[in-house]
């Protein structure tokens, strides 16, 4: 449904396609071999705020975690914040 609305909004709705930019971006990392985490794959309805596009504080913790992961998978470790440090509506 929420795609729905966001294709209502978009200039070319017939156009619109959520996962374009994903794949695009996912071209230009494999030419450049750079790893990729795409967060579509990851994140849930739920990790979003109401009838918004942007991360409410569980999608936050939760792109928080697969980062902290990422570090852990490299040998290293993130520095800890608190979430006001962070971002100030966080807090």
């Amino acid at each position: 449904a929420r795609v729905e609305e966001l294709r209502a909004l978009a200039p070319d709705p017939r156009g619109f396609d959520p996962g374009l930019p994903d794949r695009a971006f996912r071209d230009i990392c494999a030419k450049l071999r750079i790893p990729l985490v795409t967060l579509a794959d990851h994140l849930e309805t739920s990790h979003y705020k109401t009838r918004d596009v942007h991360w409410n504080r569980s999608g936050h913790r939760k792109v928080a975690d697969i980062i902290g992961g990422i570090h852990r998978q490299l040998g290293s470790e993130p520095a800890r914040l608190e979430p006001a440090a962070v971002h100030p509506n966080l807090g």
